[in-house]
């Protein structure tokens, strides 16, 4: 508990610790999102300052819950997303199975904007990565047009 104030406008701030259901949403967010614990932990510690789950407060998960959910963060949205992943098939940088590969993908995208994993990205810089690869898509389709 954390006291604000003094006398009678003293502010009582309780600062409860993180819920199990509240615990149990943020990994099944980030399994969604395919982001694996060492970039979960960095993501909760770039929100936080917190190195543990275990150590956050209601608030802060909250906060942590929705980051991963896209309420607004400012990162790259679910239809960038999708839309980047249909680019990759486009410019056939896909596996053995014609699926996107991630491997590719994120390797231009740290190339193009420095951020490890599409899953970090801006809406900024998802766009920036958009127009290239759309860029890229129309050179290839130029290219067997003619030739």
């Amino acid at each position: 508990m954390v006291r604000s104030g003094q006398g009678k406008n003293t502010r009582v701030i309780i600062m409860t610790k993180i819920t199990t259901a509240q615990c149990r949403k943020i990994h099944a967010l980030a399994r969604e999102r395919g982001i694996d614990s060492d970039m979960l932990h960095a993501h909760v510690y770039s929100l936080t300052k917190k190195e543990s789950l275990k150590n956050l407060s209601i608030t802060e998960a909250i906060n942590v819950i929705d980051s991963l959910s896209g309420t607004d963060t400012g990162r790259i949205t679910y239809r960038q997303k999708d839309f980047l992943l249909k680019l990759c098939i486009k410019l056939k940088w896909t596996d053995d199975k014609e699926q996107p590969n991630i491997d590719i993908l994120n390797g231009f995208i740290k190339g193009q904007t420095g951020a490890p994993d599409i899953n970090w990205l801006t809406k900024k810089q998802a766009s920036k990565v958009i127009e290239a690869m759309k860029a890229m898509a129309e050179k290839d389709r130029r290219k067997n047009e003619n030739g």
